[in-house]
């Protein structure tokens, strides 16, 4: 069962400091310290210890043991962590835990149910409640974090929540009544803003689409820990059953791979082209001078972003390697569509903005709208 901790710094110099946002949800500690957390962890809440007692203003929830050469850091989830306060002195003041061990100037503490429980409630019964409406430094944040397009409202506002937790204290943030009960002041403000923005077509809501993943706007100061290697420690190693899905879908994806290849190599044949390959190169042509290079990608609903932002790193390496022999060189990207679903046109344009053609491979039409311009000449070479 996940198990809660607390780690308590000496003094409040030394606790994670609540004045600089944006709020990277990570806190260091001593690789001595790793023996003592040989459990599985999902919630950390840290603070400082003084002779008057303990005081928690960090939670970090779902988090990641992260191991550098020479600390230890544990990783909260941005969509669920939080400062509870900017201010030390608002930070709250908790019964001493029952199970303690001081290490390297730290006091770490696993946590009983109850215990949790009553510094999850003493937090709750901070939360202000509020009519009005909210505070324009708060909306101008949140506006850093909004994406063109969203695949709903509740997309919309789960991104902007992971900005305002980036950015503010849940103490600077007030909820509405409403939400009161199964809410909290983070997404009770990020609901709001969601709507506030499509309302005034700051974003656009496209449901039922593929899209890729936001990206990450929370930009903040590089310390030089962000430099060091570092190597994530599972939770628990994977069963015999884990194992062999993974091998089931490595399976499917080479033989899905090499289904596409065939199928595009002999509409190139069909067409009077002469399939060329390598052991880098997955399928190419050549006209004269002029190459056209294509990188093929099996893909899923699942790991559709990862196979393209893969697929487009190596056609544009390929095109590099083969522009000393070849002029002009066409770079496309051919990729599988996941059954029943819409692909976003972020897709395209980002493969544009790098002077690379998506091209989809959909099995269910026929050739040649199977793979949309799959053959497209440059006779440019002929003017010369």
């Amino acid at each position: 069962m996940p198990s809660s901790i607390c780690v308590f710094a000496s003094d409040k110099l030394s606790a994670p400091d609540p004045s600089k946002a944006p709020f990277g949800f990570e806190i260091h500690l001593p690789l001595s310290a790793l023996e003592l957390l040989d459990l599985e962890i999902e919630d950390v809440f840290s603070g400082y210890a003084s002779v008057e007692g303990f005081y928690v203003g960090v939670v970090l929830r779902n988090v990641e043991l992260v191991e550098t050469e020479s600390a230890l850091v544990i990783v909260g989830d941005p969509a669920e962590s939080e400062f509870l306060s900017t201010d030390y002195n608002a930070w709250l003041a908790i019964a001493n835990p029952q199970q303690s061990e001081v290490r390297d100037g730290l006091v770490i503490s696993i946590l009983e149910d109850n215990e949790r429980e009553a510094i999850q409630a003493l937090a709750k019964s901070r939360w202000k409640i509020s009519f009005g409406s909210i505070p324009n430094l708060v909306r101008a944040k949140a506006l850093e974090y909004v994406p063109r397009t969203a695949s709903s409202l509740s997309a919309l506002a789960k991104t902007i929540e992971i900005g305002l937790r980036r950015n503010f204290a849940t103490d600077q943030l007030h909820m509405t009544p409403g939400d009161r009960i199964t809410g909290t002041p983070y997404n009770s403000a990020a609901s709001a803003l969601a709507g506030y923005f499509v309302e005034h077509n700051i974003a656009a809501l496209e449901p039922g689409q593929l899209r890729m993943p936001n990206v990450d706007l929370g930009l903040r100061a590089a310390t030089i820990d962000d430099f060091k290697a570092r190597v994530r420690k599972t939770r628990k190693l994977p069963n015999q059953s884990q194992i062999d899905a993974i091998e089931v879908k490595l399976e499917r994806a080479e033989k899905r791979h090499q289904e596409i290849l065939e199928d595009c190599a002999n509409y190139l044949s069909e067409s009077s082209i002469t399939p060329l390959v390598s052991e880098s190169a997955d399928l190419a042509y050549t006209f004269g001078s002029n190459l056209t290079i294509y990188e093929i990608k099996s893909a899923t609903a699942e790991n559709f972003d990862a196979q393209f932002e893969k697929g487009l790193l190596q056609v544009a390496r390929y095109r590099w390697e083969f522009s000393p022999h070849y002029s002009p060189i066409r770079a496309c990207l051919i990729i599988e569509k996941p059954a029943f679903l819409v692909i976003s046109e972020n897709f395209f344009e980002f493969a544009e903005s790098l002077d690379i053609e998506l091209l989809i491979w959909d099995e269910l039409r026929e050739w040649p709208s199977r793979v949309t311009n799959l053959i497209k000449q440059n006779f440019s070479y002929l003017e010369d």
